[in-house]
């Protein structure tokens, strides 16, 4: 067992398509399919039910693969701590702008970036500032960023979104170094608006209570308020532009 090994579990069970997780992991169906029966024999265990027609995790699988994910987290803070060691200035650098000055300030970060790290991708959300999407490679959804980092060639990836994605790109491309770029801001108190833990709290079912019970209402000032509306309008406006796409190529 090692830790190509469970890369290859790993990208089963999230696929659950042997010849997806082929691809994910730049191998062919053979090798994988062959490894994960030889993972299965050294273990003594069924990991997966396999059919004509689709893969399931059995239950001793699904209990493996978490522990899985945890060695593969756990490699990568080996391969962090080495080379910290070997550059003590590496490592993730949060920066955070009040909001009149971030659109100008995060390039002149991000340019510096790009030049330290030239084979590095970008990847940013839609509503970031319009002189950071410029310079992405990526700009996409929550999935569409996740998947970027696991499938893009790049063994380095400029990141410009909040915490909790970060760190769900670590788990989905444990191979990689993802350095961490400030997004669009911060207030009074926050380091950045892409590292609020409020901003974690706005979920569908929270928004939902909010609006069923009016707890927790918050009065701004009308210039806010417009501010405010600006990343939810870079939103709408590129999911609009994806479903012209998606149209445009639909009737082509």
């Amino acid at each position: 067992m090692n830790l190509r090994d469970l890369k290859y579990l790993i990208a089963v069970a999230e696929t659950e398509h042997f010849g997806h997780a082929a691809a994910r992991c730049f191998v062919s169906q053979p090798t994988l399919s062959g490894q994960i029966k030889k993972l299965e024999q050294e273990l003594g265990v069924i990991l997966f039910e396999r059919t004509n027609r689709s893969v399931s995790i059995t239950p001793i699988g699904t209990e493996i693969i978490k522990h899985a994910k945890l060695i593969l987290e756990q490699a990568d803070v080996i391969k962090q701590l080495a080379q910290a060691q070997r550059d003590p200035l590496a490592g993730a650098l949060r920066v955070g702008a009040i909001p009149t000055v971030s659109p100008y300030l995060i390039p002149l970060i991000l340019h510096p970036l790009k030049q330290k790290y030239p084979q590095a991708a970008i990847l940013v959300h839609p509503e970031s500032p319009a002189e950071v999407t410029a310079m992405a490679d990526v700009v996409g959804s929550t999935s569409q960023l996740i998947a970027a980092a696991r499938d893009l060639p790049n063994q380095q990836m400029i990141v410009a979104t909040d915490n909790g994605i970060f760190y769900k790109m670590q788990q989905a491309a444990p191979g990689k170094e993802l350095i961490e770029a400030p997004t669009g801001g911060t207030g009074a108190s926050c380091r950045s608006c892409g590292h609020c833990p409020w901003m974690a709290m706005n979920d569908l079912p929270g928004l939902a209570r909010v609006l069923e019970s009016g707890a927790n209402e918050i009065q701004i000032s009308e210039d806010v308020r417009v501010k405010a509306l600006r990343s939810t309008q870079r939103m709408l406006d590129f999911a609009a532009q994806l479903k012209q796409k998606v149209l445009g190529s639909g009737t082509a």
